[in-house]
């Protein structure tokens, strides 16, 4: 099972977002 994998994956693509909320939050 490649969960490490997916849960890398998903972590790439949630960092984005996480990064935009935080310079919202900072706004």
């Amino acid at each position: 099972v490649n969960t490490e994998r997916a849960i890398r994956h998903a972590i790439q693509e949630r960092l984005p977002i996480v990064v935009v909320i935080n310079k919202v939050i900072h706004l």
